[in-house]
């Protein structure tokens, strides 16, 4: 799902009057503690009052000490990210671009697309997103990248730089950091060993993440090297099982991975399955995304920013709310006296000019892995917030006008979601329970966002006490 992404430190530069109007834009978007109990030692100068006791108590400490064991060590864990929430950096040999001042050779050293505060800079932005644009040719389903632009959107695969801060040079950018330290701290965890990040290009769907995309930096699809990852974590912790930590989007990504895989694999190598905050049947805010863009939790700056990016993500179509949950008498949207459901979604992106969105749902990528939702197979625990605004419905006042960005809607609230997700996509994976011998359970927190359910004390403590119990 889309995080939301606290960029506050760049409001203020966005929206400096120094800097030229912005133009329209074009964005894919508690350990368990072990109690040590001690006995309590007597004076040196006291004696026992019977020496039977004294006898009894040294031969009951050897055989104690003996039968004493140690606890094993928790499960490797593999983290993977939500939409928008993975560095992406890239190499440029470009013929063009959209300004002269944009950088269009960077000499072999890799730039730093998302996130960089100084690509965020009006003007400058147009370059970023024109590097950033996803290409997709629906006679042959496949997608690309610009062209020149060779992208990189798994930063450190096997590391945790790419999605513990977003910009390494902001702290206030923080991601998995928190989850990341928790682990350390309580748990040992160490980073490169038993504790990965599997970072993948959030504009895809599980389509173009199963395949060799065009200016990609590896040759290999994403779904190839995750599996790789997981057999290469498995091989260095003793063979020991690894349980995939995912948050928002990474719980659809990592559910259509295990989908591929065989049972007997995932018997070997998957422990669990611990999705954070996942839009198993999409969200409403995705369509507020596409259709005229989403801030982002960026203030001040217009709802059209990263609009151009949003627009053409396959992600986006992936995730908008599936018609099994939202059926067609739920309206989701409405354009003037325009009504939008589940039911016409190919409406939608035809009024509103987007032909690359248009096509994806003409090709089925809105069904991938969540139309027919079937289970993993692997032990399933789901943590989600609740009791935050959720966006319901948006209310646009004039109808589309194709090829125009409209002007931000009214939004309609439900209270039972997190902000990002809505209740009945986060609380989606309960049919699993009656599909599939593993264990399926949820842990739910009031008052906790899409977002903050990364930073919430209790579910990193339920987080810690969960990975201990996995074998």
């Amino acid at each position: 799902m889309v995080a939301k992404i606290t960029l506050v430190l760049f409001a203020n530069f966005l929206s400096s009057p120094l800097l030229p109007p912005a133009p329209r834009l074009f964005l894919c978007p508690t350990a368990v503690q072990w109690l040590l109990l001690t006995l309590p030692r007597p004076s040196p100068n006291t004696r026992p009052p019977m020496f039977p006791r004294l006898l009894f108590t040294l031969l009951l400490l050897p055989t104690t000490a003996t039968t004493a064991t140690t606890p094993s060590p928790p499960p490797p864990v593999i983290l993977l990210n939500g939409l928008a929430g993975a560095r992406m950096q890239a190499t440029l040999d470009k013929n063009s671009g959209p300004h002269s001042y944009c950088d269009r050779n960077s000499h072999g050293q890799s730039v730093d697309l998302w996130l960089s505060a100084k690509e965020l800079v009006p003007g400058v932005i147009d370059c970023l997103f024109d590097n950033m644009a996803l290409r997709y040719n629906s006679t042959n389903k496949t997608y690309s990248n610009t062209p020149g632009v060779t992208l990189d959107g798994s930063v450190d695969f096997g590391g945790v730089d790419g999605l513990n801060y977003l910009d390494k040079g902001v702290k206030l950018s923080g991601y998995f950091a928190t989850l990341i330290s928790r682990l350390e701290k309580t748990l040992n965890y160490t980073v490169g060993k038993d504790l990965r990040g599997a970072p993948y290009d959030w504009r895809l769907a599980p389509d173009g993440l199963g395949q060799s995309v065009v200016g990609a930096a590896s040759s290999l699809p994403y779904f190839t090297r995750l599996k790789q990852l997981v057999e290469d974590t498995y091989t260095l912790n003793n063979n020991r099982a690894v349980v995939l930590l995912t948050h928002s989007m990474g719980g659809p990504v990592a559910l259509s991975f295990l989908q591929l895989q065989t049972t007997e694999w995932k018997t070997t190598y998957v422990a669990g399955f611990m999705p954070l905050s996942p839009p198993f049947g999409g969200a409403v805010s995705t369509m507020l995304a596409l259709v005229s863009g989403d801030t982002l939790g960026v203030p001040i700056v217009s709802h059209k920013i990263f609009h151009p990016i949003q627009s053409t993500c396959a992600s986006g179509p992936w995730l908008f709310p599936q018609p099994s949950l939202w059926p067609s008498t739920d309206v989701l949207l409405t354009a003037g006296s325009t009504v939008y459901t589940s039911s016409n979604y190919t409406q939608l992106t035809s009024d509103l000019g987007l032909a690359q969105a248009h096509n994806m749902f003409v090709d089925g990528v809105n069904a991938l892995a969540l139309g027919a939702f079937e289970p993993p197979h692997v032990r399933v625990e789901v943590l989600r917030g609740t009791g935050v605004a959720t966006m319901a419905s948006l209310v646009y006042s004039d109808r589309f006008v194709s090829g125009t960005v409209p002007n931000a809607p009214v939004e309609r609230y439900e209270y039972a979601g997190d902000g990002t997700v809505n209740d009945r996509s986060l609380n989606r994976g309960k049919e699993w329970m009656g599909k599939q011998t593993e264990l399926v359970r949820y842990w739910k927190y009031e008052n906790t966002s899409h977002f903050g359910i990364l930073k919430s004390d209790e579910a990193l403590d339920q987080i810690v006490s969960l990975l201990v119990t996995f074998e």
